[in-house]
C-alpha cells in the first residue's frame, strides 16, 4: 500500500511542478507533452513515434534562488529531485495514438502512448515511468467520440 501512495505522491508533485513551469510559457495555447521522473532517470532518452526528442534533465529552476526558497519552504519534498522533458507539439501533428518510449540510462525501456488531440480544453499531457511502462494523466487519453 505504501508503494502506491509513494508513486501517487511522486506523480502529483512532478505533475504540479511540470505544469507550473509550462504555465509560465508565453504560448498558453500550445499543446505540451511532458515526461517527468525521479532524479535517477536523469539523461533518459525520450522518443515520440520513433524520433528522439531529447533527454530528461533537471528543472530550469534547479540551483537558483527559487530552488533554495522552495527547499526551505518544503524541506524533503520529492519535487526537489525531479527530471523532466517538456515538448511543444507541432500544430501539424496528426490526430491519433502516438508512441512514446523512455529509455533509462540502465537500458530499461518504458513504452507508452498518448492520444492527440488531447481532450477538449486540455493543452497538457504528463507521462510518468513506472515498473511496466508509462503512466499518463487523464488528458492524454482519447476524447470520447
Amino acid at each position: 500500500m505504501s508503494g502506491h501512495r509513494s508513486t501517487s505522491k511522486w506523480r502529483t508533485v512532478i505533475g504540479l511542478a511540470s505544469f507550473a513551469l509550462v504555465q509560465c510559457d508565453p504560448t498558453p495555447d500550445a499543446d505540451v507533452l511532458s515526461v517527468a521522473a525521479p532524479k535517477d532517470y536523469l539523461g533518459s532518452l525520450v522518443a515520440v513515434d520513433g524520433v528522439q526528442k531529447g533527454a530528461l534533465a533537471h528543472l530550469v529552476t534547479q540551483n537558483t534562488w527559487f530552488d533554495s526558497l522552495m527547499k526551505r519552504l518544503y524541506p524533503g519534498s520529492p519535487a526537489h529531485d525531479v527530471v523532466v522533458l517538456n515538448m511543444y507539439l507541432p500544430s501539424t501533428l496528426k490526430a491519433g495514438i502516438h508512441e512514446v518510449r523512455v529509455v533509462h540510462p540502465s537500458g530499461k525501456a518504458h513504452p507508452g502512448q498518448f492520444a492527440y488531440p488531447f481532450k477538449p480544453g486540455e493543452h497538457y499531457c504528463l507521462l510518468f515511468p513506472n515498473a511496466t511502462g508509462l503512466e499518463s494523466s487523464p488528458s492524454c487519453a482519447a476524447a470520447a467520440p
